[in-house]
């Protein structure tokens, strides 16, 4: 019998206005087509917008939360949507994607990572590393897993920072933080520090392959009102993951937090290969 492939939910920050609408079109033909389709069935995907109801609109790939529609609202909006999704029974998942509809994911690498033997562990955090904020590392907004239990915890801790001006990537963080006050420093067993492109600070596609998790095609200097470079931009990413055969070895990703103590008595997350 074939083992039950992993449930990965991709929420996307968007809201309605331009670029972003137009962004979630083009994601829907680009790397997201297999899921709309349902031909990757163990995946979804939903654009998170303000609206003055929380809910969710599985046909059109949508899910609302009062909350205001700029920056620093974002914060609200992630934390509403995901408490409306872990309290609704028919909605099921194994881990949570944060992302952006800037950003191009490898869906494929992405199941093949939380599907890998290498995972055997169910409090699993994983993106781009910033900086380690004391206990909880600090990742970019563009791509950051959760495994479920976490995604828990940050819905159990997120009571005093709903209604707070924050931004998204820094609202999670937070809320692992309170949850560490309880719970004590082991609070993530594995750390995934994924290889990605950003194409802002990196201005070009050619080392997208495979291995790649995932792009960022903002680009310096470029209009993302302009339908044309995003569609381009969105589809070459897509293409060249597609295309550009490399291996990885993923086992090199995983990492196991550690803490070590500063001078002045304070605790920074370093990590180590498991």
């Amino acid at each position: 019998m074939e083992k039950q492939k992993k449930k990965v939910l991709i929420l996307s920050l968007s809201c309605d206005l331009q670029p972003y609408l137009q962004e979630e079109n083009i994601i829907k033909e680009t790397w997201a087509k297999s899921i709309v389709s349902g031909e990757k069935d163990n995946f979804n995907l939903l654009f998170m917008h303000s609206s003055n109801e929380n809910s969710i609109d599985l046909e059109n790939h949508v899910i609302y939360a009062i909350s205001s529609d700029d920056y620093y609202g974002t914060g609200e909006k992630t934390l509403k949507s995901l408490i409306t999704l872990y309290n609704n029974p028919d909605i099921e998942f194994d881990y949570i994607l944060l992302t952006n509809t800037a950003t191009v994911i490898n869906i494929d690498l992405v199941d093949k990572f939380v599907n890998s033997a290498l995972i055997n562990d169910d409090k699993i955090y994983g993106g781009r590393l910033v900086f380690p904020v004391l206990h909880v590392p600090f990742l970019r907004g563009d791509f950051t897993l959760i495994s479920k239990k976490l995604v828990k915890e940050v819905v159990n801790n997120s009571a005093e920072y709903i209604g707070r001006r924050m931004a998204n990537d820094e609202v999670v963080v937070w809320c692992l933080l309170k949850y560490r006050e309880f719970k004590g420093p082991n609070i993530i067993n594995q750390f995934i520090e994924v290889n990605a492109i950003d194409c802002f600070e990196d201005y070009s596609f050619k080392d997208v392959n495979s291995s790649t998790f995932y792009v960022n095609t903002k680009i310096e200097g470029i209009d993302r009102n302009d339908n044309d470079v995003m569609i381009s931009a969105m589809k070459l990413a897509w293409f060249s993951m597609n295309w550009n055969k490399s291996e990885i070895d993923l086992g090199k990703l995983i990492k196991k937090p550690t803490l070590v103590q500063f001078n002045n008595g304070l605790f920074k997350m370093e990590f180590i290969k498991d």
